[in-house]
């Protein structure tokens, strides 16, 4: 869906734009088209547009530098290879000339070039206003979208309001932060009554702006404008209105099964119910350029192009497992967001792949790696290095821990808001039932070694790991591994194989799930409902590119990370790459709630007298 579009029509449109800051071109060359005469058709509307949204999908932001490199490096996820750059925001210890830095910069206002050419022609165009007034909208709303990114990561920034041919013939100073949120809510709040519905967006939804996904932004930016840098604290009523809104829509709901979420994500599968907004990436092309990177660096290591090739770039940190673990030993998204396995065996083909389950001892709990996103359930062929799997900018699930998280600032932790907070913990326990024990109903004979017992169907959640005990030629007794969150629909079938004998069987008890046992029970204080939620947030969100910036504007980054420190060094026996996973702890200080403003920028931007930052 994001790449067709003739960019050099794009290109044309941009190159007969007006400066921003005010200035106009004196003359515009006869031989080329003007904004209005390319924004003739319907077709180049779309066409216009579509280069707005395939912004998202550039390197700069959603295919790789914003998720992978400015937004991780928290205390969840870590970069584990062992590299030490000399500078890096993985590292914070980042400079104005980074690459990353400047890249993300450069993609979000090149997004807001684009927007900004269509809005300034797009009233002229003499294309029908019941088309263009969604189209319109869209454009205006991503605009914003792309200066709340800039503003939450750069603090104050040169706001563009027009088409620019160059920053260098258009100097533009810095607009408050103040100002900068003011022109997002702008944009956002007049475009959302004005975009499409779910319905009327059709095959897109999911991966098109809607008045609801808009709504859901909304609480976003209400609820960072809240905090920390701006501490507009008057701004929770509104991050709680527009959540509340969303909630009250109808059009949305979260999954039964959370790892359906992702599995779908990564199997092109669009869910607009749950996951309200994401990035395509195309699974129809051999262009790198049209993939992305979810599920190929953030994942479990293995160099098996068929099965699914990731480098295993990143870590979880134990943090994350003891802030599940808290909620609940069941809870699904343990073994789900921390892979409970590692995989090995043939690097060719699919046959010859082994999962080596982990245990719970400190050192491989430290050594785990993502499992949100498993290449193995793409279903694009060929795989290649880098993956088809679409980002979750929003999901629905974020909307009702927002409500949550405004409604216990305005009023405590209210009915309402438990009501929200434990709809997410109830899907986290998963359906259906759970296996106890096994049963021996039949030893069989001729066993010599232990034969592999596999337990199946129905299922659901993660595989249950299981082995067999044998005596006498009999299989005596089946036991399971501490990996216990996997989940059935009824009695299972259970068979053994190999091992020398035959006959073998046996029944599982089971124990009904009961989603409520991890229901946050009423009567806590503000202080620790806010506290639960943040953990929530953690746990439930983990490695969507929102734990460094909630902790930004929380007031805690520095403070989670030099904690972080301190559990590091009372494990760094256990952990193989110590040093690597302690240097952001270590280099993290104040100056890191905002990124420094990119060298090109201070060089060419006159108007910015060349001051950047502080602290860069």
């Amino acid at each position: 869906m994001r790449k067709n579009i003739n960019y050099t029509l794009l290109a044309i449109l941009i190159a007969t734009g007006i400066l921003s800051c005010n200035k106009y071109l004196n003359t515009v060359p006869d031989d080329f088209l003007t904004p209005t005469q390319y924004y003739e058709t319907k077709d180049k509307l779309n066409t216009g547009l579509t280069g707005i949204y395939d912004i998202l999908g550039q390197a700069g932001l959603y295919q790789n530098y914003y998720w992978a490199i400015l937004s991780s490096s928290n205390d969840i996820d870590y970069w584990r290879l062992n590299l030490t750059p000399s500078t890096s925001p993985l590292y914070y210890n980042q400079i104005a000339s980074d690459s990353y830095v400047t890249g993300t910069w450069n993609t979000l206002y090149s997004g807001i070039n684009r927007a900004n050419a269509m809005l300034a022609a797009i009233d002229a165009s003499p294309v029908d206003s019941a088309t263009k007034v969604p189209l319109k909208a869209q454009a205006q709303f991503l605009r914003g979208y792309y200066y709340f990114l800039l503003v939450s990561n750069w603090g104050a920034v040169p706001l563009r309001l027009t088409p620019t041919m160059s920053v260098a013939d258009a100097p533009c100073p810095k607009s408050s932060i103040a100002d900068v949120y003011a022109q997002v809510l702008k944009d956002m709040t007049e475009a959302e009554p004005l975009l499409p519905t779910r319905a009327a967006v059709g095959n897109d939804a999911g991966v098109r702006v809607t008045n609801t996904v808009a709504e859901g932004i909304l609480a976003r930016v209400c609820l960072t404008m809240a905090g920390e840098p701006l501490k507009d604290v008057s701004k929770f009523a509104d991050a709680k209105f527009w959540a509340q809104k969303v909630i009250k829509s109808g059009v949305h709901s979260l999954n039964p099964d959370y790892r359906q979420v992702f599995i779908n994500q990564c199997a092109d599968i669009l869910e607009p119910k749950e996951s309200m907004w994401e990035v395509s990436f195309a699974a129809n092309t051999s262009n790198n350029s049209e993939k992305g990177n979810l599920g190929s660096l953030n994942s479990i290591r293995f160099t098996n192009l068929d099965y699914g090739y990731c480098y295993g770039t990143y870590g979880v940190t134990k943090y994350l497992w003891d802030k599940v673990t808290a909620i609940s030993a069941t809870d699904l998204r343990r073994d789900w967001n921390m892979s409970p396995f590692t995989l090995g065996g043939s690097t060719t083909g699919t046959t010859g792949v082994t999962k080596s389950y982990l245990s719970q001892t400190t050192a491989t709990i430290w050594g785990r790696y993502p499992g949100k996103w498993r290449r193995e359930f793409e279903t694009y062929t060929p795989k290649t290095t880098m993956s088809t799997i679409n980002f979750p900018i929003l999901r629905y699930a974020d909307v009702l821990l927002m409500f949550a998280e405004a409604e216990n600032e305005l009023n405590g932790p209210t009915d309402s808001a438990y009501w929200a907070l434990n709809q997410i913990r109830e899907r986290a326990q998963g359906t259906g039932y759970r296996i106890t024990a096994f049963t021996v109903t039949n030893g069989g004979s001729g066993y010599t070694s232990a034969p592999t017992v596999t337990v199946s169907s129905p299922v659901q959640g993660n595989t249950l790991l299981t082995s067999a005990t044998v005596s006498g030629g009999k299989v005596t007794a089946v036991s399971m591994s501490s990996i216990v969150n996997a989940y059935y629909t009824g009695q299972p079938t259970i068979t053994f194989t190999g091992g020398g004998g035959s006959g073998a069987t046996a029944t599982a008890t089971l124990v009904a799930v009961v989603p409520t046992s991890a229901d946050v029970a009423k009567g806590q204080t503000q202080a620790v409902f806010r506290q639960l939620i943040r953990d929530e947030r953690a746990v439930e969100l983990s490695q969507e590119a929102l734990r460094k910036h909630d902790l930004i504007r929380w007031g805690i980054l520095e403070t989670n990370m030099k904690a972080l420190a301190v559990t590091l060094r009372s494990n760094a026996t256990v952990l193989a790459s110590y040093q690597y996973v302690a240097m952001p702890c270590d280099n993290v200080s104040s100056k890191d709630i905002f990124l420094p403003i990119p060298l090109t920028e201070l060089t060419l931007n006159t108007a910015l007298n060349g001051q950047n930052n502080p602290g860069y």
